[in-house]
């Protein structure tokens, strides 16, 4: 496994797990040879959306992270470790956890998007739900 990241949350070994199944879904790019335009063109024509997480006890979202969504930092490409916020998206059912988080506006908690969601707190949402279920 990974270094662990400092300041990251308690439950170290779910960060891990988190971190290593979005970088299977969409592996870090290296970069050192390509132009900046280049790697943006392949980038958006190759560019993957990551899988849903699945919970143990059935709940889901989607969590992401590129320059196109609302996380930090934006760009693409980078391990898991490296974004401290993510984009939470359509949970299967509200969550008192990421509900501070709800793009203003939004009725109805299921259908809405998170952004800017820290890690710490996508962990925290993970672990409250039973830990990630590993497909």
């Amino acid at each position: 496994m990974s270094e662990v990241p400092k300041g990251f949350s308690r439950d170290l070994a779910t960060l891990l797990l988190f971190c290593e199944q979005q970088d299977r879904i969409d592996p870090p790019v290296e970069r050192s040879h390509y132009s900046e335009v280049y790697e943006k063109i392949v980038y958006y024509t190759n560019q993957k959306n990551r899988d849903y997480i699945v919970c143990n006890d059935g709940f889901r979202f989607s969590c992401q992270a590129s320059e196109n969504h609302y996380c930090s930092p934006k760009k693409n490409g980078l391990p898991a470790k490296d974004y401290k916020l993510w984009e939470i998206g359509y949970p299967s059912k509200p969550d008192h956890v990421i509900l501070p988080y709800i793009e203003d506006g939004d009725i109805d908690a299921t259908k809405s998007v998170y952004p800017y969601v820290p890690t710490d707190a996508v962990i925290d949402l993970i672990v409250k739900h039973g830990g990630l279920k590993c497909q």
